[in-house]
């Protein structure tokens, strides 16, 4: 059994922006302190940020109330693994970018949108800042590789050793 429409394109979809956010970071950190570029590719990746939150909220909305499909695993102890790594994954979608707004909001940045400044919604704050960069910062990004690859190794896993065709269940 297939998960539903909603939630096959908020993967996909997930997938590209962290995709996308991994390389505007990587263009942030290429580009000269304090120059146009480093905001330009910092402000894109805030909002490529915001957008994984909002589709985090969709998909967890969707996740609740649809229909949950049959599990593959006979395993008491696989299908509460499972559990744990979905949980471990919602946690992070909704953490990480609500620490990385921290993180930039705390130290006075303002976001802009075609040229306008979109208030921020917090004070300059250290402390918020601290905050901001344990659950936003190069720490969290080696949790979130590690998370992703342990994903993926488990996708290629099923797919072609045990070859129980789950990939079919979030493919089109």
């Amino acid at each position: 059994m297939k998960h539903s429409n909603k939630i096959i394109l908020a993967h996909w979809l997930t997938i590209l922006l962290f995709i996308l956010l991994f390389l505007t970071n990587s263009c942030r950190e290429w580009a000269e302190k304090g120059s146009d570029w480093r905001a330009v590719w910092l402000n894109l990746h805030a909002w490529l940020g915001i957008g994984v939150l909002l589709l985090s909220c969709i998909r967890l909305i969707s996740r609740l109330t649809t229909s949950k499909i049959t599990s593959v695993y006979n395993s008491k102890f696989m299908h509460t693994l499972h559990a744990i790594m979905q949980v471990v994954f919602y946690i992070l979608l909704f953490i990480v970018p609500i620490c990385g707004y921290l993180r930039f909001s705390s130290r006075g940045h303002m976001l802009t949108l075609a040229g306008q400044s979109v208030p921020s919604l917090i004070e300059k704050s250290d402390w918020l800042h601290a905050l901001g960069k344990l659950g936003h910062g190069e720490i969290m990004q080696g949790v979130v590789l590690t998370v992703i690859g342990i994903h993926i190794f488990a996708a290629l896993y099923h797919q072609f050793i045990k070859k129980d065709n789950i990939m079919a269940r979030i493919c089109r």
